[in-house]
């Protein structure tokens, strides 16, 4: 049995690989269990508990055995929406997971808490989670490119469809008038509601224009593309 409890501080601080060691561990140790393989089978693969003890330990720095509610609620609610990029729909798989994982912890090593936080997990945590992914306001500059690559129809989950966004989002940027500071007593308001706040990150995809649709800008895009790989290498050397 995976040792839940173990410790993971080194001359007083978390020991990276302590941390690394306990995070797979547990992990692995889900995803052999009862409930872990049940839940393989319901959504076709695992990763979201691995996800969620990453940002726990990472970014609140609690474990399972320690972790309070609040802890809890904030790497579901908080963490997972502003740090993840995925889609609103994702929420249910999310939560599905994780109330396995929380059950299998409430069996396996009987986590006073466990049973609490499984049972919370359930349809109105998935519509909470399901509105914070989807809320723009949690989107970091990375998310926010990722989630506006997604919408304009490139595949942002393969490195070739992340560089073919890459340069159309730069070209798009090129093409773009330049954003002049306003006047405080202007009657408009003192930003463009079509960018965020402190970035240069359209909040929307419309305010780019579509991917290429027809043979020969696909091949101009690939070519723009293959010059810029080049670049890139030529600088390296």
């Amino acid at each position: 049995m995976f040792d839940i409890h173990q410790e993971l501080f080194e001359d007083g601080e978390w020991s990276d690989a302590a941390v690394r060691d306990y995070r797979e561990g547990l992990f692995a140790a889900f995803c052999e269990s009862p409930e872990g393989q049940a839940c393989r089978e319901h959504l076709g693969h695992l990763g979201w508990t691995h996800t969620f003890l990453d940002l726990a330990m990472g970014y609140v720095g609690a474990i399972p055995p320690r972790m309070s509610r609040q802890q809890f609620n904030e790497v579901l609610f908080d963490l997972i929406p502003r740090k993840v990029s995925t889609d609103a729909d994702s929420a249910v798989a999310i939560v599905t997971e994780l109330r396995a994982f929380w059950e299998f912890l409430d069996r396996e090593y009987h986590l006073p808490h466990a049973a609490a936080f499984a049972a919370s997990l359930d349809r109105k945590a998935e519509n909470r989670l399901k509105r914070e992914l989807s809320n723009p306001a949690n989107f970091g500059m990375a998310k926010s490119l990722f989630t506006m690559g997604k919408e304009l129809g490139f595949d942002m989950t393969t490195q070739e469809g992340l560089e073919e966004f890459q340069i159309h989002y730069n070209s798009a940027l090129a093409s773009m008038p330049p954003v002049l500071p306003r006047d405080v007593d202007d009657d408009e308001d003192e930003f463009d509601p079509c960018f965020e706040s402190n970035s240069l990150v359209p909040r929307r995809s419309a305010n780019l224009p579509p991917p290429p649709r027809t043979a020969a800008q696909r091949r101009a895009l690939n070519q723009a593309r293959q010059k810029q790989l080049q670049a890139i290498k030529r600088r390296r050397r």
